[in-house]
């Protein structure tokens, strides 16, 4: 006989996984990239692949809701040097300056070298894609998708860069 414990446990693990259906029921009903409000400060998108994207913004936080505590708001914005970092960190604005590349350089530098041209190349598929993703402050935002071979060999396979950003000075691009 299960404990009340684990009876509590699925139960909650129950009640997740409705709650994730009913919103991937909601963004498949409206076109991907579409921005749902599930409550003050939290929304979610899909995207064109069908992943799901949450954003959480402060101001999910009653205590840091600039409409009930705009105190909070006004003293945490004179931490920033610039509304430009403000509107990256706080405000999850990705355009918001600076979202270049971090390895643009290297690609333009040594696209013919490390670039796989081969449109019909696929990783194994044994290999598991992994991510990793940090919102920048004082250093660039930086979004990796990348494989690990068997040998060791780590291929990155998606970098996050700034929305609209052209590659077209990238040879064979």
């Amino acid at each position: 006989m299960p404990t009340p414990e684990k009876t509590s446990a699925v139960r909650k693990a129950d009640e997740s996984r409705k709650i994730i259906e009913l919103i991937q029921e909601q963004t498949r009903a409206v076109p991907a990239q579409t921005k749902l409000e599930l409550a003050r400060g939290l929304s979610v998108r899909r995207t064109s692949g069908g992943i799901l994207v949450p954003r959480l913004h402060y101001s999910a936080n009653h205590h840091r809701d600039p409409e009930q505590h705009p105190e909070w708001k006004a003293n945490e914005r004179k931490k920033y040097t610039s509304q430009a970092a403000w509107d990256r960190e706080q405000e999850i604005m990705d355009e918001a300056g600076g979202g270049e590349l971090v390895f643009a350089d290297t690609l333009v530098t040594h696209w013919d070298k490390i670039v796989i041209q081969d449109p019909h190349w696929r990783p194994d598929h044994e290999i598991i894609p992994q991510g990793g993703f940090d919102h920048g402050k004082t250093n660039p935002t930086a979004l990796l998708r990348v494989y690990h071979d068997f040998d060791g060999t780590i291929i990155y396979a998606g970098e996050y860069y700034e929305p609209g950003r052209n590659l077209a000075a990238c040879p064979g691009h």
